[in-house]
């Protein structure tokens, strides 16, 4: 049996096989990387949204907190966390709102080119 002498302690080592009721928490050997990264989020109290939501410009926070339909003047400097939940929820929706948006246009039709183009049909006013 692998035991590591610790200040007189024995210890089981590490590599020894966990058991069926050991904390799922805790367990080294099911958890995925970012399952990791989540417990770790959990204990600082802080979200991966939180985080790339901090990471935006003001200009970008600006066109969020515009799609959720909150103050940019008044929300512009509150984290994410600091918000309660119904100000979090829109701030969710407008960012998918936002992406979904994004995918409707595509990467091709973004280009400079698209833009540029002038109507050649007369428009009826």
């Amino acid at each position: 049996m692998n035991t590591l002498k610790i200040e007189g302690e024995t210890e089981q080592a590490l590599t020894t096989p966990k058991t069926a009721t050991a904390d799922a928490a805790n367990d080294l050997y099911t958890l995925t990387t970012k399952d990791r990264f989540s417990n770790i989020r959990t204990m600082i109290g802080r979200s991966a949204a939180a985080s790339q939501y901090s990471k935006l410009t003001e200009q970008q926070k600006a066109i969020v907190l515009y799609g959720a339909r909150l103050r940019p003047s008044t929300h512009i400097n509150i984290p994410l966390e600091a918000m309660n939940f119904k100000e979090r929820n829109q701030i969710r929706l407008s960012i998918i709102a936002l992406r979904n948006l994004g995918k409707s246009f595509g990467e091709s039709l973004l280009s400079r080119d698209e833009f540029n183009v002038k109507p050649t049909r007369k428009s009826h006013a």
